[in-house]
């Protein structure tokens, strides 16, 4: 029986704008910002394949986060031109 699987993705993903954010080297920079530095080079690695890989699954969850951003922001201004441009103005 194999050992259960307790990588926080989310953990990964804040580590790892924060090393982009300062400059990336290598995946062991993502595991070192991650909370109590429990994720080494293979975990990430194993999850993403590259870095490449990695960078790709946080622009995604970046623009799911906009766009979540984006339709609670316009729900105000429904049925109004430019609803999401006012939603984003009044946040």
């Amino acid at each position: 029986m194999g050992r259960k699987k307790s990588i926080d993705q989310n953990h990964i993903f804040d580590a790892a704008e924060a090393v982009v954010a300062r400059g990336w080297r290598d995946p062991p920079d993502v595991g070192r910002r991650c909370p109590g530095s429990r994720y080494h080079k293979g975990s990430v690695v194993y999850d993403y394949g590259t870095k490449q890989a990695l960078i790709e699954a946080m622009v995604e969850l970046a623009v799911l986060r906009d766009n979540a951003f984006n339709e609670a922001a316009a729900a105000p201004f429904t049925g109004s031109d430019n609803a999401t441009l006012k939603g984003r103005i009044v946040s």
